[in-house]
């Protein structure tokens, strides 16, 4: 079963540049994120890249991975 949890992998201000690292990580973790849905979220001016869908133990797992290979990125629990 799909998971609430998410995994944020950046923010900027353009949202071009948030939706190409979105696809940018997704082509580096394709393994971590397999199940995972991509989004580029609105928050202010800011557009946060994200995936989502995940369970707690996956996005924890994927943020290991990532922290490994030295890309920031922060679990999201749910609302």
């Amino acid at each position: 079963p799909a998971g609430r949890w998410a995994v944020q992998v950046g923010a900027s201000r353009d949202e071009a540049v948030a939706t190409n690292w979105l696809t940018e990580v997704t082509r580096r973790f394709r393994t971590q994120f397999a199940g995972a849905e991509r989004n580029v979220q609105t928050a202010g001016e800011w557009y946060r890249s994200r995936f989502t869908g995940l369970t707690e133990d996956a996005a924890q797992s994927a943020c290991v991975a990532l922290a490994e290979r030295r890309v920031t990125c922060m679990v999201i629990k749910p609302d």
